[in-house]
């Protein structure tokens, strides 16, 4: 199997991952807002103050999800690696690409670091095809062609019976 080629994109536009993170907030206050208006008879006061709590703590989660930041990719044919900011460059890396959502036009990818000494190991990555349409079919052929370098996995030995 032939590698692809090496490459360089900038991903800058969010919006279908924003839409869906937008969606998934007014979800949490809707249900929220249902559970007060349902339970209005007998409400304790620790209830209120734990339903405001996980309410609060998921908005906040969602908020920092929120991607603004540019952040560059870069593809050796061999492994990923990574920078923030348009002029990025510091470069991290190298990562390992496993999608966790493909839709045709949008994907999201965990980038797994291979250093362990990394201090951030995991990365979620939106990614869609408006604004990367040039490479759009490049950056597909990359994330699912086979893995270059596999993990080897230790597999032990089966006795011989004869």
């Amino acid at each position: 199997m032939r590698a692809t080629s090496p490459f360089r994109v900038t991903v800058e536009r969010f919006g279908v991952w924003n839409g869906f993170v937008g969606c998934l907030g007014a979800l949490v206050c809707l249900c929220a807002g249902a559970w007060l208006c349902v339970s209005r008879t007998e409400v304790f006061s620790w209830t209120l103050v734990l339903v405001a709590l996980a309410t609060s703590v998921s908005l906040f989660g969602l908020i920092t999800s929120v991607r603004r930041v540019p952040i560059g990719l870069r593809w050796n044919s061999q492994r990923w690696f990574c920078s923030h900011g348009v002029n990025a460059d510091l470069e991290s890396g190298p990562w390992r690409a496993r999608v966790l959502l493909d839709l045709g036009s949008f994907m999201l990818l965990r980038l797994d670091a291979d250093d362990p000494a990394m201090p951030l190991r995991h990365v979620c990555l939106p990614l869609q095809r408006h604004g990367l349409r040039a490479n759009w079919h490049a950056v597909r052929c990359a994330v699912h062609a086979r893995d270059v370098h596999p993990i080897q996995a230790h597999t032990p030995q089966l006795a011989d019976l004869n």
